[in-house]
């Protein structure tokens, strides 16, 4: 065994692995479908000054979170350059899963050819679901329980027809296999996460939309999330944000998207605020 060089994290909120890992391989899929946003607005009646995107992309008839997360897999595995069957798990994250009760994790799994001797399943957290699928990668391959792990994020469009989220919710999404940090093209320092019960927007069982809650406190929550207490990211791994090439920050309306950026530490052509998660 080699002596773990990574800082410590004296406060214990840093979710850190025992073993050093990083992202092997990585591949995205969106489709190639794109529903512009000045349609949108024309449908409703709407000006097109001010649109928060240009234009989304939308899933075609014969594409779901499956059938999505099957392709973002595959163009993972041949950046990576390993065989489906070293796999030891495959996860996949979404709140667009097209079965209630039939993991998509299985069916990936099966479509890529991986081992029927794996950890496969779902994650659902709203737009957290992906990382959370990808801590978990994280955590397996940092404890030496499996040498390769895939984590995936995808999605389909869930806006409802007349609401902001109609403008930014799109489809795509992405996967990324961990592995030893020795044949890694990114090590991954740390993880931190933040939770709480956010009441911006749900979806009940057999709803086809989502129901949406007050804009103003989903935005305070969001804001709260992206800005943890200073030092918190940055110290324990002895980072300065000013050093870094570029900082990304998501956010699901136009009004929670320069918050995050403005607030940071950062310069400001180093913050992306634009990305809306998956």
């Amino acid at each position: 065994m080699t002596e773990h060089t990574h800082h410590q994290d004296k406060s214990g909120l840093l979710l850190k692995p025992d073993r050093q890992v990083g992202i092997i391989g990585y591949g995205a899929y969106v489709p190639r479908y794109r529903l512009p946003a000045k349609e949108i607005a024309r449908i409703w009646g709407a000006g097109d000054e001010g649109l928060p995107v240009i234009e989304k992309a939308v899933a075609g008839l014969d594409e779901d979170v499956i059938t999505m997360a099957v392709e973002a897999a595959r163009n993972a595995l041949k950046r990576a350059g390993i065989d489906p069957m070293e796999l030891r798990a495959v996860w996949v994250g979404s709140e667009s899963h097209p079965y209630a009760v039939k993991p998509s994790g299985t069916i990936v799994a099966e479509a890529i050819g991986a081992s029927v001797n794996i950890q496969a399943g779902d994650w659902e957290f709203a737009c957290k679901a992906g990382s959370e699928a990808m801590v978990a990668a994280l955590a397996m391959v940092g404890s030496g329980m499996g040498k390769y792990a895939l984590a995936i994020g995808m999605d389909t469009a869930q806006g409802k027809p007349g609401d902001a989220l109609e403008y930014t919710a799109a489809s795509g999404g992405a996967g990324y296999i961990f592995g030893p940090v020795e044949e890694s093209l990114a090590s991954v320092e740390a993880a931190y996460s933040y939770v709480s019960d956010t009441p911006d927007f749900w979806r009940r069982a057999h709803a086809v939309y989502r129901s949406m809650g007050s804009a103003s406190l989903a935005n305070q929550r969001i804001s709260s999330m992206c800005l943890p207490p200073p030092g918190r990211l940055w110290k324990p791994p002895g980072l300065n944000p000013r050093t870094l090439p570029t900082r990304f920050f998501t956010s699901r309306t136009p009004s929670s998207r320069s918050a995050p950026a403005k607030s940071s530490a950062s310069a400001p052509n180093k913050s992306r605020p634009d990305c809306f998660p998956l």
